[in-house]
């Protein structure tokens, strides 16, 4: 079965050595999915973007690294889906020596919540290929790197509903019947990256710590678009971002 794709003994034809490090290492790097947002952070004057680097994260888009202007953490855009994603983190982690990885973006709400509300989720359901070719076939895998999340946001006393995340690959055969069955299984929200990036976090040795919040909502009888795209979630991504900044500073850089 296409599931079992994992091989453990065979070494990959491609490879990332030490020759694609750039000279500047990066322990705790941030990563959004909105292009949006690192626009408005350069406009804000908040990022710098690290000169005289730049690396194709897919076939298509070209990728930077910033740095914030008040300490070492990086920050950059991951394309969105397993597929992209993983290639921009395993990329970027060689170039820069990142080893903690704080991603954070939205998600379609599986529960009835209002846009912007936090999700803490403790296991991601596979139901993407990427991970199948990282670790062995199972229907959910763990997300460790919560736990230090949760830790984070019971010490600022931040509203939290904790669950689990639904990983596709095919946004647009989010069926009813699919959305009802996760729901069953204990999902709150679906996205489409988490499971792929703790798999592949898992097997090059990353820490893995996802942050997200609603957006839309699927919740219903109908999809909600809910600030999914529109400008009610520009301000959310900036509070996403500087929470997640905050999460790194305290609980990653301060160890």
């Amino acid at each position: 079965m296409i599931i079992h794709s994992y091989r453990q003994d065979s070494l990959p034809m491609i490879t990332l050595d030490d020759s694609f490090f750039q000279g500047v290492e990066i322990e705790t790097c941030l990563a959004t999915f909105s292009a949006r947002l690192i626009e408005d952070l350069l406009a804000r004057d908040w990022i710098e973007k690290i000169p005289n680097v730049e690396f194709s994260g897919n076939a298509s888009v070209t990728s930077y690294v910033y740095l914030f202007k008040d300490c070492h953490i990086g920050i950059c855009h991951f394309p969105v889906g397993a597929s992209v994603a993983h290639g921009a983190m395993i990329e970027t982690s060689a170039l820069f020596h990142v080893k903690n990885w704080v991603v954070f973006g939205s998600c379609g709400g599986l529960v009835p919540l209002q846009p912007g509300h936090l999700l803490l989720m403790k296991e991601a359901y596979r139901d993407e290929g990427t991970s199948y070719h990282y670790m062995e076939p199972s229907d959910f895998i763990d997300l460790p790197g919560s736990a230090l999340i949760q830790t984070f946001y019971e010490k600022h006393q931040l509203a939290y509903i904790e669950g689990k995340v639904w990983t596709t690959d095919a946004f647009y055969r989010e069926t009813k019947e699919e959305v009802q069955e996760h729901i069953a299984q204990g999902c709150i929200g679906v996205d489409m990256e988490a499971s792929a990036l703790q798999a592949v976090s898992q097997s090059f040795g990353l820490n893995y710590y996802p942050f997200f919040y609603t957006a839309d909502s699927l919740a219903g009888e109908e999809h909600e678009v809910g600030i999914l795209g529109y400008e009610g979630e520009k301000d959310i991504r900036v509070e996403m971002t500087f929470l997640a900044k905050k999460f790194a500073e305290e609980m990653l850089e301060a160890k």
